[in-house]
């Protein structure tokens, strides 16, 4: 569906899942949308250097999946059909929190488990055949053009025919710009140049690293199972997880708090699940054959531009995704606050009577939209700074989403509010409704000994 014209030229910086969805979006309301790409495509479901935690775990959650489906309708058959697994939640996982192993009960949330790479093709392919958006590769942003208040375009190099440099900046006009460069986007900089100052920043880093390897899934494996996660704890400060993919594979990654060295190869990895709090997930990998070397990331802190607060930001300007703010992947949500942020901008430009207003009001449900996923990521990452100070509310967060990871493996109100904040699909106050915070306090603990079957 189409809606009404509200600018002639619109530029999305950034072709991962947050710029697809924002172009996709542009494409309905804009003459004409260019995509920029710092990378040339591959041609199949693979990694790409542009996205370089692409090869790790990742799920599109249950509020994600219906903004994509929304935006793409047919999506999620589609990805199902190429591989992705339906996985329910708790029912089809064991998940050991700090408290124990939380029941496995036929509960209302599932989520999508598949590789990044293969989401991202999905979605790409689905762009490329609308034909409406021009996807400029191997072409990168060195500023941004602003005056009187508003943006007006952004300078653009592309890389030499010899693929060994870039050429001069060129600029494109644009009636609105959206940001999708991600973590290391150089926004801050084109606006401290442009006269705007720069955002404040605010970085919680539980100095997390991840290694992961995928595996062949044995043929006679039946653990009456589809995905595993374990939870740290101070006493066993790692944790890990394995999701199913496509093609009959599993992905594991391990998650090592506070600095620890990745392993370095498979034999090192497999020591390494060895040592987590249950032998489930390194029994389950004990015959397996590597498909992959280990891989290692470490951008994994907690940073919220708060472009939001700034007294001064350009008209027309759109941070979007990993740009404005992004999580510990631990917790898997990024894809999904980037989905549905670009959802919400589809609803400011239906809605607005103008770009000008579209951008503020997308501006405000943006960090609405961010902010519980914040509070849950930052809350989970608090314990593992140690004694340095900090203010009394975010201490009280800590012990709060510490305790109540150990309430949720006995007390079902409080796993499904756990799960609908994970999922993002009740209020963002979810997690401190009456009936939860009198559970978090009464405190106790689960059977953390043996796996649940489901029930």
């Amino acid at each position: 569906m189409t809606g009404r014209r509200m600018g002639e030229r619109a530029i999305v910086l950034g072709g991962g899942i947050a710029g697809l969805c924002a172009a996709h979006v542009l494409s309905r309301f804009f003459g004409e949308v260019t995509l920029v790409e710092r990378d040339r495509y591959p041609d199949g479901p693979v990694w790409r250097r542009g996205v370089p935690h692409g090869g790790h775990a990742h799920n599109l959650f249950q509020s994600g999946l219906a903004a994509l489906e929304r935006l793409f309708p047919g999506v999620e058959r589609e990805l199902v059909a190429q591989g992705m697994r339906r996985v329910r939640m708790p029912e089809d996982v064991l998940l050991l929190t700090p408290g124990g192993w939380m029941p496995r009960f036929r509960g209302r949330h599932m989520m999508l488990a598949g590789s990044r790479a293969l989401l991202d093709q999905v979605v790409r392919t689905r762009l490329e055949q609308a034909g409406r958006v021009r996807v400029r590769e191997a072409a990168e942003a060195t500023g941004l053009c602003a005056e009187d208040g508003r943006m007006t375009g952004v300078l653009v190099r592309e890389r030499n025919a010899e693929n060994d440099g870039w050429g001069e900046p060129a600029r494109m006009p644009a009636d609105l710009v959206v940001d999708a460069t991600g973590r290391h986007s150089r926004a801050p900089k084109w606006l401290e140049r442009l006269g705007y100052g720069t955002p404040e920043e605010i970085v919680i880093d539980s100095r997390t690293v991840y290694a992961t390897c995928v595996f062949e899934r044995p043929e006679l494996h039946d653990g009456g199972w589809e995905s595993v996660l374990i939870q740290a704890t101070g006493d066993s400060p790692q944790a890990g997880i394995l999701i199913p993919l496509e093609n009959g594979r599993w992905l594991v990654s391990l998650a090592l708090v506070g600095g620890r060295p990745a392993p370095a190869d498979v034999e090192e990895f497999r020591a390494a699940a060895a040592t987590l709090r249950s032998p489930v997930i390194s029994d389950a990998v004990k015959g397996a054959e590597p498909l992959t070397p280990v891989s290692s990331y470490g951008v994994t802190e907690n940073r919220w531009r708060r472009f939001d607060a700034m007294p001064r930001l350009p008209r027309r300007f759109v941070p979007l995704g990993d740009s404005a703010g992004y999580l510990n992947p631990s917790y898997s949500q990024g894809i999904s606050v980037a989905v549905r942020t670009a959802l919400a901008l589809e609803t400011a430009l239906r809605e607005e009577r103008s770009i000008d207003e579209a951008v503020a009001s997308l501006r405000r449900k943006a960090a609405e939209i961010f902010e519980p996923a914040w509070k849950m990521s930052v809350g989970s990452d608090l314990r593992w700074l140690g004694p340095m100070k900090l203010p009394l509310r975010s201490r009280l967060l800590g012990w709060y989403m510490q305790r109540l990871l150990e309430v949720a493996a006995r007390d079902r109100r409080t796993a499904l509010a756990l799960l609908d904040a994970l999922h993002m699909t009740g209020p963002g106050a979810a997690l401190f409704r009456p009936l939860v915070a009198f559970a978090v306090l009464r405190g106790g603990r689960g059977d953390d000994l043996v796996p649940p079957a489901r029930r």
